[in-house]
């Protein structure tokens, strides 16, 4: 159970569940002890082999950039939907939505901006900020031992910012999936009518008699003046056969 709300918890606040993996990694990195740390006959492995691994891990890198690059468009075309939106919160405003509805839906429409503002913030963290390398050292190569163990050290610790690269953009997939989320469940709430019952009360011209005129009574336009003795007049009541109510939202009563 605990595991199953961690899980949830992390899915609303994608980028805390970030912080936490990337700064064990990055814990890691201060004293990288290379990829060949604990592998038995070590020995077997060529030079030339770890060269290849650590143009691997170049190329890695630079697909990722690639990736937090195409997400920056994606935010941008994202932001601009949920600009949009401010139409969806004005089709909740209407004056039959309960005040919670609208208040719901203000936060959720807040919180797809919110989401979309972390997700550019955590691409462009990962093309300006978190782009570092480890590169062979020149004085590595003046015998095979310390150029082999320089390798290795690089390659431990560029797959480790891959890593976190690889992580920040996993996080901006989801804050985008949710930001886009938040502006759907807006544009349900926008188009489900919240409608609540309610009651007109109006009086007659001499201040005597009170007509009561409900939503479902109010449901044409025209109401004739029979309909109104049979529907709305009070049976004990005296009221005039000319009477002209102006009702709200444009709902006329004609005499006879």
């Amino acid at each position: 159970m605990k595991e199953y709300l961690l899980k949830i918890f992390y899915t609303i606040f994608p980028f805390i569940e970030l912080a936490n993996a990337n700064k064990k990694i990055n814990k890691t990195l201060e004293d990288p002890k290379g990829v060949l740390e604990g592998i038995s006959h070590k020995e077997s492995i060529t030079t030339d082999t770890l060269k290849a691994e650590y143009e691997n891990t170049l190329a890695i890198k630079d697909k990722l950039e690639g990736k937090a690059k195409s997400n920056i468009f994606a935010v941008t075309i994202s932001i601009t939907l949920v600009m949009g939106g401010d139409a969806l919160l004005n089709a909740v405003r209407i004056e039959n939505t309960p005040l919670a509805i609208r208040v719901i839906a203000l936060v959720i429409y807040l919180s797809s901006i919110l989401y979309l503002i972390c997700a550019g913030l955590l691409s462009l963290h990962t093309l300006m900020n978190n782009n570092s390398i480890s590169v062979i050292k020149l004085s590595s190569n003046a015998n095979d031992n310390s150029l082999r163990e320089d390798i290795s050290c690089c390659i431990e610790y560029n797959l480790k910012k891959n890593i976190t690269r690889n992580n920040a953009i996993y996080t901006t997939y989801i804050c985008i999936r949710n930001g886009l989320i938040c502006l759907f469940t807006v544009l349900l709430l926008s188009i489900i009518p919240f409608k609540i019952g309610y009651e007109h009360k109006y009086t007659e011209m001499n201040g005597k008699d009170t007509l009561v005129a409900t939503q479902a009574t109010l449901s044409q336009p025209y109401i004739s003046t029979k309909d109104i003795e049979e529907n709305v007049l009070n049976k004990d009541s005296v009221a005039s056969k000319s009477i002209i109510m102006i009702v709200k939202n444009n709902f006329y009563v004609f005499q006879h």
